[in-house]
């Protein structure tokens, strides 16, 4: 594990390298000195800080003990180039500089970390012999990977651009490009000639327009401003259309002194068919979902329907009243589904539709009924996501149903609905004359039971109020 060189067989003393440690502390870099077999002898305290490893575990150890190679790594192509260095200084008496050299280095949890690192090894002479060796190291870790990094940007951009490259002379119209420009528009080698005018004829008649101007356009902007255009081209010899994006920027060319736009097409055919696709695929979803809401629509109104006749057929008080209470109900989500058929949008509810037939269809019923008094409303309309428009519609219902059996008499003023804006905070209000008063917080229904639910999915508040022998309720959420 040591290397054979030509050092002096003479030992350093323990004031020499007492001596080496103090010259190396007042260096600026990270250093450290080692004997004819590559054992330390020195280090100094920005060595011990870079790479962790503190001098009772260097001080008097072969080199590569102590920073072996990682495993998996060949440990000759590791030490290699360190120890011809370390030779080629003790040959020539003078100082050697590698290139960089990547080394891993392991921390204190077993974990291998790359490092790059920057070496140079000179010879320590006394009396004209070469007693020990002075090896400095700088981490250039990051150096190397920011550069590594721009690297590999410049040559994905250099790829990228000369693939489709142009250059175009804007006083004399000549189109200098890249060979791939020609096969992108169908042409030959050679074949286009030197100027622009050859590739119009591929350009689709509804974007001429578009690009001529933005050429016209780069003739007067200053140089260094960016630019471009997309179109869709038809390539000789092609039944289906391209589409290209253009982009450039308006220079002088030093070689000539002319104003050019230098820049380079990119294909941008695969991904708008594949936008294309993806609308096409969302269209059909959005037509199934409304055909499928304009379904349960009818077939939650022929179970309304069932359930009225039901409930028309019974003698049982009770049994209609649950009966038309379920009927309502039902009637409230069949209005909502319509809403989604109507409005196209299957994410989203405008609801003064929905809670307009609701109270239009409640307002009927107080008509035909024992109970009698006018109902009014007002609606501001405003988009709810589908399953907080059901929530909305069947909390509507359930509270203006309440309002009617306890509000509604002959002599009654009417029973006001209205819903309100203000930012992005939805307000309903339901207010009637008080036949009688009744709290619907502390009702046990199957209709108090609802209304509690609803507000927990809509995060809503409900608060209530008696003024002027008026009972209202007001309903707050944000949406």
């Amino acid at each position: 594990m040591s290397v054979s060189t030509n050092l002096t067989d003479r030992t350093p003393s323990a004031q020499q390298i007492r001596q080496w440690n103090a010259i190396l502390n007042a260096l600026g870099f990270a250093a450290t000195i080692f004997d004819r077999n590559m054992m330390f002898l020195a280090q100094n305290t920005l060595h011990a800080r870079m790479t962790g490893c503190p001098p009772e575990d260097l001080i008097g150890r072969y080199v590569f003990d102590v920073f072996p190679a990682e495993p998996g790594q060949d440990e000759a192509d590791a030490e290699g180039p360190v120890k011809v260095s370390v030779k080629r200084v003790l040959a020539m008496g003078k100082p050697d500089t590698l290139p960089v050299q990547a080394h891993a280095l392991e921390d204190e949890n077993g974990q291998w970390h790359q490092h790059s690192w920057k070496l140079s090894h000179a010879p320590i002479m006394d009396k004209g012999e070469i007693v020990a060796i002075l090896q400095t190291i700088q981490d250039v870790t990051d150096q190397v990977l920011a550069q590594t990094l721009a690297e590999a940007q410049q040559l994905a951009a250099q790829e990228a651009a000369s693939a489709h490259y142009f250059s175009y002379e804007l006083d004399t119209h000549i189109f200098a490009r890249a060979a791939s420009v020609d096969a992108l528009f169908g042409f030959a080698d050679a074949e286009a000639g030197p100027r622009l005018q050859p590739f119009f004829e591929c350009i689709q008649i509804e974007d001429i327009d578009t690009v001529v101007s933005k050429l016209k356009y780069a003739e007067s902007i200053p140089v260094g401003t960016s630019i471009g255009f997309d179109c869709r081209i038809l390539p000789r010899g092609e039944t289906n259309i391209h589409f290209l994006r253009a982009r450039g920027v308006v220079v002088i060319d030093p070689a000539d002194r002319q104003r050019k736009l230098v820049g380079a097409f990119i294909d941008m055919t695969d991904l708008e068919e594949t936008r294309l696709q993806l609308q096409q695929a969302v269209a059909l979803k959005e037509n199934l979902l409304i055909e499928v809401n304009h379904r349960v629509k009818n077939s939650l109104q022929l179970a309304s329907s069932v359930i009225r006749m039901e409930s028309q057929r019974a003698s049982n008080d009770e049994v209609r009243e649950s009966l038309a209470s379920a009927n309502g109900r039902i009637a409230a989500i069949a209005e909502v589904h319509g809403g989604i058929y109507l409005g196209g949008d299957v994410t989203k509810v405008q609801t003064r539709s929905v809670v307009e037939n609701i109270t239009e269809a409640l307002s009927r019923s107080v008509g035909a009924g024992e109970t009698s008094t006018d109902i009014t409303w007002s609606f501001v309309d405003f988009a709810l996501p589908t399953d907080h428009a059901i929530a909305f519609g069947l909390l509507v219902n359930e509270l203006l149903t309440n309002a009617i059996k306890y509000g509604g008499h002959p002599s009654a003023r009417a029973i006001e609905v209205e819903t309100r804006l203000s930012g992005k905070t939805a307000q309903l209000k339901i207010s009637n004359d008080m036949a009688e008063h009744h709290d619907v917080t502390a009702g046990t229904g199957v209709g108090m039971k609802l209304v509690s639910g609803f507000l927990r999915q809509l995060k809503a508040e409900l608060s209530q109020s008696q003024t002027n022998g008026r009972f209202c309720i007001q309903v707050s959420f944000d949406i």
